[in-house]
């Protein structure tokens, strides 16, 4: 009992933060993240990342990792694709998300649906960031997300 309840425990720590951002950064671990989308379900990723030298505080980095990965098992899930595209770029003091794929195209009423929980979760994230997002599906063609969020980014500093 104590053993299942210290596994509960560390999974739910997990499942606030990745430990895998603490050990990789943001920036690699999405790029694990993007291998393991192949592996699991063929759909290449094409990414376009920051280098790794560029700081993102630990909320906004666990927030955009939880997004990409709640947009990658919609896109396994709903999107038909075989190919994604994610670019991040940090701009001044904001980070922009752009994830499209060539799948299916996501329909407008499931972007407002009240049972899309994906997008639902999505959107409270990006919100709780202070953030900006736009959703859109071109039938036969693909979706894409755009996120913006205002970021406290620096240069990384060497240990002294």
């Amino acid at each position: 009992l104590v053993d299942a309840t210290i596994q509960t425990i560390q999974n739910i720590i997990t499942e606030l933060r990745p430990g895998i951002l603490d050990v990789l950064g943001l920036f690699a671990a999405i790029e694990w993240q993007a291998a393991e989308l192949k592996k699991m379900s063929g759909i290449t990723c094409d990414l376009s990342l920051p280098s790794e030298d560029v700081l993102v505080d630990a909320e906004i980095s666990t927030n955009i990792f939880r997004i990409i990965q709640e947009l990658f098992t919609n896109i396994v899930r709903y999107s038909q694709a075989t190919n994604v595209s994610v670019r991040i770029e940090i701009i001044r003091d904001r980070l922009f998300l752009n994830v499209t794929d060539n799948g299916i195209g996501i329909r407008p009423q499931d972007i407002s649906s009240p049972v899309s929980f994906g997008i639902i979760g999505i959107r409270e994230r990006v919100y709780a960031m202070k953030g900006e997002m736009d959703i859109t599906g071109t039938s036969g063609m693909g979706t894409s997300i755009i996120i913006a969020v205002p970021v406290n980014a620096g240069q990384s500093a060497q240990p002294e």
